[in-house]
């Protein structure tokens, strides 16, 4: 019994840090068009503006989700504020990330800037 409690520990020590599909660097363009930059560490990313200016948040990882070939993380912020990273078809550098309501915030691409329009035909 004494050694399935650590075990349980580090799986769930584990399940809280982010996935290695959506960790590292990517361009962003938000729903403006605005072209950004984001990068993705285990347990915090930070956004960066066109002049280099960048903000830092902290996350956990808190579900992961299978729904028609798309599959999408759910991260929550310290502050509480939860966001769904969405994959389209076993393609891993295209995302997009919604708020709740799932409303588009970003659309991702590990290569270059593109728009939720054209991330949304991979759908």
């Amino acid at each position: 019994m004494k050694k399935i409690i650590p075990i349980v520990v580090l799986i769930f020590i584990f399940s809280c840090q982010g996935s290695d599909t959506y960790q590292g660097k990517w361009k962003v363009m938000d729903a403006k068009g605005n072209k950004l930059f984001i990068e993705f560490q285990t347990n915090d990313f930070s956004i960066y503006d066109s002049l280099g200016k960048n903000k830092n948040y902290s996350y956990t990882q808190n579900s992961i989700k299978y729904e028609n070939s798309i599959k999408t993380y759910g991260i929550t912020l310290e502050d509480g504020r939860a966001y769904k990273i969405s994959f389209p078809t076993n393609d891993k550098n295209v995302a997009i990330i919604l708020n709740e309501d799932d409303v588009k915030l970003f659309s991702l691409h590990r290569n270059r800037h593109q728009s939720f329009e054209e991330i949304y035909s991979l759908y």
